[in-house]
């Protein structure tokens, strides 16, 4: 429903694409801060109302590799990644095509819920993931 107010308020969104939080950062996590990954960017990311991510690693335990499609590279990072995340005000993550089919089915469903709890809002489907 049209209401003025609610028309007057603007809202500032930030977008920022390829979050690898795999590979070397996953294994610097448990040593620093959330928030000392973002370096100087993250004021301008804490100072939005939302940040909408790409995430091109999965964030799950899961360790078995995806075997259906073949890949040279399998980006993983643990769950403790989410917190990386929620430092930077990243409100919403796409699942971009190399966290889906970076490890199998099962590796998927169980990164979707490493994120559910801190990320209802998130995009990309098991459509494709093998």
């Amino acid at each position: 429903m049209y209401s003025p107010e609610l028309m007057a308020k603007s809202v500032a969104l930030a977008f920022i694409g390829d979050v690898m939080l795999g590979r070397g950062v996953n294994e610097e996590i448990p040593q620093r801060s959330a928030e000392s990954f973002w370096g100087d960017v993250l004021p301008i990311l804490r100072g939005v109302d939302a940040v909408i991510a790409n995430l091109e690693c999965a964030i799950t335990q899961n360790t078995q590799e995806c075997r259906r499609t073949p890949k040279v590279f399998h980006f993983r990072a643990d769950p403790a990644a989410v917190e990386v995340l929620r430092a930077a005000n990243i409100q919403c993550v796409n699942l971009a095509n190399t966290a889906k089919r970076n490890k199998s089915i099962q590796g998927t469903a169980r990164n979707w819920k490493s994120l559910q709890p801190n990320y209802g809002n998130y995009s990309g489907g098991l459509s494709g993931t093998g």
